[in-house]
């Protein structure tokens, strides 16, 4: 009763939504900033009050991008919100890019249930396995600049690489390189983190092949070797390859290989199949190329969009990248390919401790999709509900 409020009117000549809110906590202002920044609107103004209760927050939003009137936003909305619920997942965030502007960005549920943090598309997450198709990127950036060729011999790179590693860059890229994968021999991952793919790939190839070079064979481990190779030829750490070739060059600040030592990075927490927290996540270092990055979903969405604009790498090297060695599986460098309803996708999922995530890019609309959750098992399909959404645009 002791609150006095004043007002400024202003004609909204151009129909723009806006949105006034009160009475919020501090978390809970934070919580709508980020929730409205998503949804496409601006805080023209903002208080802070004082009240029996402690301080409380009122802000005024107003439209600032055409996100708000989308004509698929609430179809969305109700997609996502299902899975959700449907599986009682922690969170799930989406972006969505069409010709080269966000349509949607959104996070559902929480990035920290036990703080009442909601997620939002700026959160950071783990890639897991999208983490390949960044590898295969790098490795045809590093292509254009001459550092290294799809046909380069592995041990012509990393000549201290034991003989009966006889692959090539390019078939590790494709996993045709016939190296080991989960379930097929000790990872030999320490407990510590790697400061370079070399260190971590001289712990897992005294392992003998499982294939034959060029047979196609699902493999993370593999990227590690990939890796080792990419160091050589770029006389740095993996860890600074992709952030100076890849995320610093094209403004993608949250695409990094996973450090948890670094506290500023503003991570989701990760769960549980109960949905309890993970008190002590497994060091991811050993495979940065595989399955050991992290991104945003609203930055994992701008990489995809970069690449379908030419700006990481030439239409050359797209194709190649995006074309299969061979029939063996729907698998080229890093990506797998296909088609939906005649339109051609490239898309990567994955799936690790606290995480499942997709990319999928419909290079021809110029349609980008990335889903990223905070949990791994428990039924929900970062993968499914990515090819939803995606049918919904084409």
């Amino acid at each position: 009763s002791g609150q006095r409020y004043d007002a400024l009117w202003i004609e909204n000549a151009d129909g723009r939504q806006w949105r006034a809110v009160r009475d919020m906590t501090t978390q809970g202002y934070a919580n709508r900033w980020h929730r409205y920044q998503d949804e496409g609107f601006r805080v023209i103004t903002s208080y802070k009050y004082q009240t029996a209760s402690g301080p409380r927050y009122a802000m005024i939003l107003r439209q600032n991008s055409d996100r708000p009137t989308w004509s698929l936003k609430n179809q969305v909305n109700s997609r996502i919100q299902s899975e959700l619920n449907t599986y009682d997942v922690p969170g799930i965030s989406v972006a969505i890019i069409q010709n080269g502007q966000f349509r949607y960005l959104r996070g559902f549920g929480h990035a920290s249930v036990a703080n009442d943090v909601w997620l939002d598309s700026d959160h950071v997450q783990r890639l897991a396995s999208v983490s390949k198709a960044v590898a295969g990127t790098l490795t045809m950036d590093m292509a254009e600049d001459g550092l290294v060729s799809l046909d380069d011999t592995s041990q012509s790179l990393v000549p201290q690489m034991p003989a009966h590693h006889t692959h090539t860059v390019g078939q590790l890229v494709s996993t045709r390189g016939c190296v080991k994968h989960y379930g097929e021999g000790p990872s030999g991952a320490a407990a510590a983190p790697y400061g370079t793919a070399l260190e971590a790939a001289e712990d897992i190839w005294a392992d003998p092949l499982v294939c034959t070079p060029g047979t196609y064979h699902y493999s993370t481990h593999g990227y590690t070797l990939l890796g080792a190779e990419l160091e050589a030829a770029g006389s740095t750490s993996v860890h600074n390859l992709v952030r100076n070739r890849i995320s610093n060059p094209h403004g993608l600040g949250t695409l990094r290989s996973e450090d948890q030592s670094d506290t500023s990075v503003r991570r989701t927490t990760l769960y549980n199949t109960d949905n309890s927290a993970i008190a002590n996540p497994g060091d991811i270092t050993w495979k940065v190329l595989g399955g050991g990055l992290e991104a945003s979903a609203a930055d994992l969405a701008r990489f995809g969009h970069k690449l379908v604009a030419g700006q990481i790498i030439d239409q050359q090297s797209l194709d190649a990248m995006w074309t299969k060695p061979d029939n063996q599986s729907s698998y080229a460098y890093g990506w797998n390919v296909g088609t939906d309803s005649g339109h051609v996708v490239v898309a990567k999922s994955g799936a690790q401790q606290g995480s499942r995530s997709y990319l999928r890019i419909y290079p021809d609309d110029g349609i980008v999709i990335a889903v990223l959750t905070n949990r791994k098992s428990g039924g929900h399909s970062a993968l499914q509900l990515g090819r939803d959404l995606g049918a919904m645009m084409i």
